[in-house]
């Protein structure tokens, strides 16, 4: 059976090109990007063949509209191939299970997939690392702070943690400068 890759690359980074490694001839893989930098760089560094390569640029859109978009594509690729096909969204969002069910009902086979979050840490790493050196802090004692509250609720905590550690102004620096990151770790 044919199987098609839906990348988020919004919450997955790269650690999806491991996770769907190797491909089988006639799967195709559609990655979805919304920053340039990232998308250069995956061009030059993907190991599968271009032909069953396709990136869709989504540039400029908000926050949840590339799940949206995904979920679209993935509506409009399927309504068009009678043929059965196996297709697969590699995201750590937790939205799309509503609408694999209703492919589901419908025989299409639609399975979410998480991400690689061992990969996943390591991109947390590498993004708050240089962060956290220039700010004269251990990364690694904050990586173990981050890891233990990584849960959306639990961001308060993790301020209130840091506070506690390096004072209220760098420890809400400190805060500030990972929590963009923090989608990283959210499933580990």
């Amino acid at each position: 059976m044919k199987r098609e890759f839906f990348i988020d690359t919004e919450n997955v980074g790269t650690a999806w090109i491991r996770q769907i490694s190797p491909l089988a001839p006639k799967d195709m893989v559609y990655v979805f990007v919304s920053n340039a930098e990232l998308m250069r760089k995956l061009k030059n560094s993907i190991p599968f063949p271009k032909k069953q390569v396709e990136f869709v640029e989504c540039i400029g859109m908000g926050k949840n509209d590339m799940d949206i978009y995904i979920a679209g594509f993935v509506a409009r690729k399927s309504a068009r191939h009678f043929v059965k096909r196996e297709y697969v969204i590699v995201s750590n969002d937790k939205g799309y299970e509503d609408f694999i069910a209703g492919f589901s009902r419908n025989r299409w086979a639609v399975i979410r997939r998480q991400g690689v979050y061992g990969q996943s840490f390591q991109d947390f790493y590498d993004k708050v690392e240089p962060i956290l050196t220039d700010m004269r802090v251990d990364p690694d004692k904050i990586m173990e702070t981050a890891v233990k509250f990584r849960k959306r609720d639990e961001r308060a905590k993790l301020h209130r943690d840091l506070v506690k550690e390096y004072g209220d102004e760098k420890g809400t620096l400190i805060y500030r400068a990972i929590r963009p990151h923090m989608h990283f770790l959210i499933n580990r």
